[in-house]
């Protein structure tokens, strides 16, 4: 800079020269700003739109109270799930109308394409169902190690009388802190803009500031926790989360859009079906060791296998109770008395109720069905 102002820049001779000069300089102007328009504020959330591997395959919980490590998604001994990318979700066991079941289900939604047109940004519809209860949506962040303040925004669309709230939540390895630096809502209108439109009644939920110590070795998560009205199923889309740097006031500390893209891992962190088989069905006892059915299936699990695999169905075929004759080519599933007890880090050993282990022994062969996440779920939002 030369510290001169534009008048004194232009150039002495004819206006031509003038006119030339200017028109230089509102060029140059123009481009900056153009620069400015497509840059891009740092968001911390992983996969925030949902463009990686988001489910197509709903999960409902309806949970109880009573957890029982490896129980599947839908039990009412299993009270958490993961959805996509870095993103998981846990329920409340405690009935907002004691008289009605409470559930909470998470899949990505593939038919309202035309109404995403109303998101400003590239993005999968998640649907959020809360029936007689609240939920959390979250994901952990990687912050740096600095002193700094953060905010989060929820982009979603609802129907009308739900609760949202939106922040943040710090944990250690054995406990869950309270959430921070929240916000909430009751939603108004309806998910849908009015007729004739084809586009979301798009709602933004901002955080409060948060303040992150670095020197905190605690993990911290982004929560959106979503409660339905007593007795009642309430559903949300959610189409987005965002939580960037602001300095003490809430002021962002970057300029430009805040980025939305995809970071790119995909099915490194996971994976909504991966197959385990087991063909020797003759051992004594409850427990049954499964292979991988493909090779080098990604399961990664360093906080124990029971914050990294979600158990979702067991297939058996050629028999039962050790009868082989006739048709060999039949099969059963079983939902419930199934348990996910170990992983070595080359087979899963699963542990059968009394009555499952006696239908099956001496079957053809099994094949059981995970849910894989290498970040860990199942952190204790609700307990």
């Amino acid at each position: 800079m030369t510290g001169k102002t534009l008048r004194e820049l232009l150039p002495a001779g004819s206006p031509r020269n003038k006119i030339e000069f200017l028109a230089d300089e509102l060029q140059h102007g123009f481009e900056l700003l153009g620069q400015l328009g497509k840059a891009r504020m740092t968001n911390y959330v992983k996969n925030p739109a949902f463009l990686d591997s988001a489910s197509n395959k709903a999960q409902e919980t309806k949970f109880t109270g009573v957890y029982l490590p490896g129980s599947r998604v839908g039990s009412p001994n299993q009270n958490a799930g993961t959805f996509a990318d870095g993103w998981h979700f846990e329920q409340s066991g405690t009935p907002l109308d004691q008289a009605i079941i409470a559930a909470f289900g998470v899949h990505r939604n593939l038919h309202f394409a035309p109404f995403l047109a109303s998101v400003p940004f590239k993005a999968h519809d998640i649907w959020v169902a809360a029936k007689n209860c609240k939920g959390t949506i979250y994901q952990q962040l990687n912050l740096p190690k600095t002193d700094s303040y953060y905010k989060a925004h929820a982009i979603f669309a609802a129907v009308d009388g739900m609760t949202v709230t939106l922040g943040f939540r710090s944990a250690d390895t054995s406990t869950m802190g309270g959430m921070r630096s929240d916000t909430s809502l009751v939603t108004t209108g309806g998910m849908y803009g009015p007729a004739p439109s084809t586009g979301y009644n798009v709602k933004v939920l901002e955080s409060d500031v948060f303040r992150h110590h670095g020197s905190d070795q605690r993990d911290t998560f982004v929560c959106l926790e979503i409660m339905s009205n007593p007795g009642e199923s309430n559903s949300l889309m959610l189409l987005g989360m965002q939580v960037i740097e602001v300095d003490k006031d809430g002021l962002p500390v970057e300029n430009g859009i805040i980025n939305m893209d995809s970071d790119g891992y995909g099915h490194l962190r996971f994976n909504e079906l991966i197959e385990f088989v087991c063909n020797d069905t003759a051992v004594a006892g409850n427990r049954f060791t499964f292979k991988p059915k493909k090779p080098g299936s990604p399961l990664h699990c360093p906080l124990g296998i029971h914050q990294h695999v979600t158990y979702t169905n067991l297939y058996f075929w050629g028999g039962v109770n050790g009868v082989t004759s006739g048709d060999v080519d039949s099969t059963g599933k079983l939902d419930e008395g199934v348990t996910v007890t170990d992983f070595n880090g080359d087979a899963v050993t699963i542990e059968l109720s009394q009555a499952n282990a006696d239908l099956v022994r001496n079957c053809g062969g099994m094949q059981v069905y995970l849910r894989y996440t290498q970040s860990p779920m199942r952190r204790g939002l609700y307990t």
